[in-house]
């Protein structure tokens, strides 16, 4: 029975770390704060969002993949920064970043037009190949990743969220390896 219970826990183990997402982005109303996935854009102007990387729990990344979905609001331009370069057009991001960076790293701005209801925005697969990934900086064999995502969401409107997804994982070490370190 002891061996069973076991076997049962390792497979419940094994099953839950199967739906964890390894690379998480956020698209901010902040160009300093990754997490306000909610705000003001003020009707007839443009206004920006941000897109920022929030969680990665293989290494950094070295690419990725999406589509920027847009609902109520009008789209008008993404514009890279610090140092990533964008392959894609309009709405379709293919981005390559320099350095391998992690969590917290501010990708690019999204310049969006509110029509007067609000709206929203989020990465989904792209058109192109049906991709929402990220590509890891494995310099041998690169892997991508499926994105998990916390979109954004003018005041009174929900944003897509699957950030939940993503988390750090901790390896068990003891107290007297952790003291190791620093002696």
């Amino acid at each position: 029975m002891k061996r069973i219970l076991t076997i049962a826990f390792a497979l419940t183990l094994v099953a839950s770390s199967a739906f964890a997402l390894d690379y998480g982005w956020s698209i901010s109303g902040s160009s300093t704060d990754a997490r306000v996935n909610t705000g003001d854009i003020a009707p007839g102007l443009p206004g920006s969002v941000y897109l920022w990387l929030t969680c990665t729990t293989v290494d950094g990344v070295s690419a990725m993949e999406a589509r920027v979905d847009v609902q109520g609001l009008l789209f008008l331009s993404f514009t890279p920064m610090n140092g990533a370069l964008n392959a894609g057009a309009g709405q379709e991001l293919l981005l390559a970043v320099g350095g391998c960076p992690r969590e917290d790293f501010l990708i690019g701005s999204i310049s969006v037009l509110n029509l007067g209801t609000g709206g929203s925005l989020c990465l989904v697969p792209s058109t192109a190949n049906g991709f929402n990934v990220t590509v890891d900086c494995d310099a041998v064999n690169p892997v991508t990743h499926e994105n998990a995502v916390a979109g954004f969401a003018t005041t009174g409107l929900t944003f897509c969220d699957t950030s939940d997804q993503c988390t750090v994982s901790v390896e068990d070490t003891s107290w007297g390896n952790i003291k190791g370190l620093y002696r």
